[in-house]
């Protein structure tokens, strides 16, 4: 897949949707590309996102979407420990 013309709201939802364990290669450069962009994007859409639903519960269990949203956010940082450890254990894009 060729990333170098996503912008940064494509590259984000890469990140969101990529399987790191199955393409570990992918999720690295898509990682290194969000992190090449300029300070202008410092906090991730993702985070806006999961903090909108936390904070506007939706339905009668707003406590279940707020668990819910968390599962997404523990499930995302995951993914960026994941990376950061291949990373820094040599494994390049």
């Amino acid at each position: 897949m060729e990333f170098s013309h996503y912008s940064y709201d494509e590259l984000q939802e890469a990140w969101e949707q990529i399987d790191d364990e199955k393409y570990p290669e992918r999720a690295i450069e898509i990682y290194q590309r969000i992190n090449a962009f300029p300070p202008q994007h410092e906090t991730p859409s993702w985070i806006g996102y999961i903090a909108e639903l936390i904070f506007m519960p939706s339905g009668q269990d707003g406590a279940t979407v707020r668990a819910d949203n968390a599962e997404l956010e523990f499930q995302l940082t995951e993914k960026t420990r994941r990376v950061i450890v291949l990373i820094q254990s040599g494994k390049r894009s």
